[in-house]
C-alpha cells in the first residue's frame, strides 16, 4: 500500500510541476488539482475521526500544491503505523449519507480518484496544447528502480 501511495504522491508531483511550468491557471486546472488534494486531506480525516474543516472542491493556490500533496501522503503513510488495512471507518460523506469502509478500501479510493481527477486534467492540457505528463504506474517503477 505504501508504494502505491508514494506512485500516487510522484504522479501529482509531476503534474503540478507542470502546471506551475506552463502557468496553466485555468480555472479547470486548478479546481481539479485541488479537488485531488482536498479529497486525500479529507480521507485522512475520515480515517482518523477528525472534523473535515475544508470542502471537497475549495481551491487552492498553485504554489501550495506540492507541501498540499507531500503533507497528505506523510499523512495517510502515518497513520497506516496506527491503523490496520483492514480497520473499519465509519464516516459521513459530504452529503451527510453514512458509509463504512475499510482503510485499506479507502487509501485505493484515494489513489484511484486521484488518476480519475489527473486524467481530467491531461484532457484540459490538450485544450491547451499542451501534451500531458506520463505518470503510468509502470514509469513510476521505471523511474523508482533506476
Amino acid at each position: 500500500m505504501e508504494k502505491f501511495l508514494e506512485y500516487n504522491q510522484w504522479s501529482n508531483e509531476i503534474y503540478a510541476h507542470y502546471i506551475q511550468e506552463i502557468n496553466l491557471a485555468s480555472r479547470k486546472v486548478i479546481a481539479n488539482f485541488s479537488h485531488i488534494l482536498n479529497s486525500h486531506h479529507i480521507w485522512n480525516q475520515r480515517i482518523l475521526n477528525n472534523p473535515v474543516k475544508i470542502k471537497p472542491w475549495d481551491l487552492m493556490m498553485m504554489n501550495e500544491f506540492f507541501e498540499i500533496n507531500r503533507a497528505n501522503t506523510k499523512a495517510t503513510l502515518d497513520l497506516l503505523k496506527s491503523k490496520s488495512l483492514s480497520d473499519i471507518v465509519q464516516y459521513e460523506n459530504s452529503k451527510g449519507k453514512k458509509f463504512e469502509n475499510t482503510v485499506e478500501e479507502i487509501i485505493l479510493h484515494i489513489c484511484n480518484h486521484s488518476t480519475y481527477h489527473r486524467a481530467q486534467i491531461g484532457e484540459q492540457m490538450k485544450k491547451f496544447k499542451v501534451t500531458p505528463p506520463v505518470t503510468d504506474y509502470i514509469a513510476y517503477l521505471r523511474t523508482a528502480q533506476s
